[in-house]
């Protein structure tokens, strides 16, 4: 199943963001992001509207190593995105921004690639990496942030080196990493870690910890190989985080680098 949610009035806000979720995310936990889509709502200075978009397969753990799910999802995200810019063709959009988390910031660079929407920003949460050879240049927007928290052990060392690729995709070449989007050329990073504008980010997920209760023993070894509990973790969602406010800013456009 697939969906897309807007908070706000999509025929009439002047900014938008629209955000794709990653691995194992699916239609039933799409509100997981509605607290932090409101606060990012509330501190915005414009007509803001916040689209969580699930429009591809999201792929589990093993699928994750490989491109196929991003390079399937991306022709209908980049649909999607034009689509905006259609509806919007008498009244345009002033600021349209683009938020991927883990696997998503995959699907939505190939999107960036192929769709005819201008987008002002790309901005990545935990990425898991970006296809072999991505470049800012191929991305077209006009800026691009990205933020990986240090309690993000996932996406850090799975995400981006635990990959294979095709000799059909790249010529069978050297290994190398997925492309870290904080390396792209004109790149901005952000942080995620504690601020006077909220906590620190202590895990990948967007909101809800990994959750074993259900078997004997697992949700200590999980607690434990983060050294954080369950109750206790923050995700790059939670609004109480200080991504949420670093992601006010970056939508109303008035971001700079913390001194």
């Amino acid at each position: 199943m697939t969906a897309g949610i807007s908070m706000g009035n999509m025929d009439e806000a002047s900014t938008v963001g629209v955000f794709v979720s990653g691995m194992m995310s699916n239609v039933r936990e799409m509100s997981d992001a509605f607290d932090a889509f409101n606060a990012i709502r509330r501190g915005a200075t414009s007509n803001t509207a916040m689209v969580t978009w699930i429009g591809y397969h999201a792929p589990n753990m093993l699928e994750e190593t490989v491109q196929n799910r991003a390079d399937a999802g991306a022709p209908r995200l980049a649909s999607f995105l034009d689509g905006i810019t259609a509806q919007r063709a008498g009244n345009p959009v002033n600021r349209l921004v683009g938020i991927g988390h883990s696997y998503g910031t995959n699907v939505l660079a190939e999107a960036l690639k192929r769709t005819d929407a201008h987008v002002n920003a790309y901005v990545t949460l935990g990425s898991a990496g970006l296809k072999y050879g991505t470049t800012a240049d191929q991305l077209g927007v006009d800026e691009i942030y990205a933020t990986h928290a240090k309690g993000d052990n996932i996406a850090q060392t799975l995400g981006r080196y635990v990959q294979f690729r095709s000799a059909q995709d790249d010529g069978g070449g050297t290994y190398e990493a997925r492309v870290d989007p904080r390396d792209l050329d004109g790149a901005d990073e952000f942080t995620s870690e504690k601020t006077e504008k909220g906590e620190a980010v202590t895990m990948h997920n967007l909101v809800n910890p990994v959750d074993w209760s259900g078997i004997p023993g697992a949700q200590w070894l999980a607690d434990t190989v983060d050294g954080t509990a369950a109750n206790d973790e923050i995700g790059y969602l939670n609004a109480k985080s200080s991504t949420v406010e670093e992601l006010n800013e970056i939508m109303r456009g008035t971001w700079e680098k913390h001194k």
